[in-house]
């Protein structure tokens, strides 16, 4: 528990770094981006999330399943298999996309970006992978300071670019988009040194990779349904927005939201790094995994009321705080601040209860759970919008998170009452091997994992 305190601590206080770099600049940004020139950040955005999810064909999702049931080789085998998957299935479409930017910024932009920006954009969505699994891999291993070196350098070197484009070279939305993807990049590059220099001589593997890859798509692609469904309960709001409102509704909502992207920052992500990786390793050592659920469900629901209580005491003291310091154009988006964070507090508790079922492979539900909260999201969005506006669509995914919540608190609870007539040692094995297969090629132990 001590290691995974100060693990939290660390991830936290970077985290809060990084934050407290953007809160310096954000001024800055919001006067010299009007409120629809940030919705028009907000929606690139959105469709880097959604281009990521298409892209990565659940791969990354499929790694977090298999991860913690394999040691040493056998890992360095899964994570192979993964990046050769990716390359031959993700660079076809980028390829396309790319020859296709005019029609996405008709159909999906309505013209109001331009095929320059949408470019930056697909670069961006398509070495988000990269970065990404590098960081994933990092954190399960419990690399805490270098991914913390690395995600920090990363996002630092993202603020100060965006404001050197934005206030010297006065380049606008391409100023966010750009920052982005050079940062990426550079963290890509490091990456492929690294994989290159603990990977050797790669021949072989990937040849045997490669005959695999029908096998892992397979098991991949139960995955879409889960993160397409995360979309939507996360991002299509601001579409609904934009297409039965306006540019400037869209970036008052991305403003209240970015004070979620600060929970998410400070407390989830710390949280989601530092606690469930080792939960996750309790779960495989330990013999009463009941016990060890039961905790884990009761420390969150505590840590659940406890996170209420002081974020609605903190808006309550900081709100003339926040109006004081956003120009007039934005006030609007302190009303919505509270209600925003307490759907991230929902989701804290939804990641946690979900580590139970991660563990015991539960695809089929983990691929479907997200949709009945998704489609909750579009529902109450449509109804509500119409009828209560910006007020409507933020309510809607209050809704739709604390469905999403309730569902996988309830899941887990038919799990555990499974499990607790039965032994665990029965369910230690997993019931189907990545690793072990026919044309499975020998890895050298000596090898240093990544």
């Amino acid at each position: 528990m001590a290691s995974v305190i100060k693990n939290f601590f660390i991830y936290s206080a970077s985290a809060l770094l990084l934050r407290g770099a953007s809160v310096v600049v954000a001024p800055l940004t919001l006067h010299l981006l009007s409120p629809s020139e940030y919705g028009l950040v907000a929606l690139l955005h959105s469709f880097s999330s959604i281009t990521t999810i298409l892209m990565g064909f659940g791969l990354r999702q499929l790694l977090s399943i298999e991860f913690f049931h394999y040691t040493g080789a056998e890992q360095r085998t899964l994570v192979n298999r993964i990046l050769a998957l990716y390359c031959v299935v993700a660079t076809p479409l980028f390829l396309s996309a790319l020859a296709g930017c005019s029609y996405i910024n008709r159909s999906l932009f309505s013209n109001t970006a331009t095929n320059g920006l949408i470019s930056i954009t697909l670069v961006y969505c398509y070495i988000f992978f990269f970065v990404e699994l590098l960081y994933q891999i990092l954190r399960y291993q419990e690399k805490v300071r270098l991914v913390t070196w690395l995600q920090t350098s990363s996002a630092l070197g993202i603020i100060c670019l965006n404001v050197l484009l934005l206030a010297w070279c006065h380049a606008g939305v391409y100023s966010a988009i750009t920052s982005y993807c050079i940062c990426y990049g550079a963290v890509c590059v490091w990456g492929a040194y690294r994989y290159r220099h603990y990977y050797g001589q790669t021949t072989d593997r990937l040849r045997t990779s490669l005959q695999q890859l029908p096998c892992y798509l397979r098991m991949s692609l139960p995955f879409l349904p889960t993160v397409l469904c995360s979309w939507v309960l996360s991002s299509s709001d601001r579409w609904l927005l934009a297409r039965m409102t306006t540019l400037h509704d869209v970036g008052i909502y991305s403003l209240a939201d970015a004070f979620g992207q600060l929970y998410l920052l400070v407390v989830l992500q710390p949280i989601s790094n530092a606690y469930l990786p080792r939960l996750m390793r309790l779960f495989k050592t330990d013999e009463n995994l009941v016990a060890t659920e039961q905790n884990n469900r009761k420390n969150t629901l505590y840590g659940m009321l406890i996170a209420t209580s002081i974020i609605s005491a903190g808006y309550c003291i900081g709100k003339p705080l926040v109006i004081l310091l956003l120009p007039s154009s934005y006030h609007q988006a302190v009303g919505y601040i509270w209600y925003i964070l307490m759907g991230y507090v929902l989701l804290t508790g939804t990641y946690c209860f979900s580590a139970l079922i991660q563990f015991c492979k539960c695809r089929w539900f983990l691929s479907f759970s997200l949709m009945v909260p998704a489609l909750c999201n579009l529902l109450f969005n449509v109804l509500l919008i119409p009828l209560w506006g910006l007020h409507g669509c933020v309510m809607a995914t209050l809704i739709a998170q604390a469905v999403y919540c309730a569902t996988t608190y309830w899941y887990g609870g038919r799990i555990l009452k499974g499990l607790a007539g039965e032994s665990y040692k029965t369910r230690q094995a997993p019931a189907y091997s990545l690793v072990h297969r026919q044309h499975h090629a020998p890895v050298s132990a000596a090898q240093k994992a990544p």
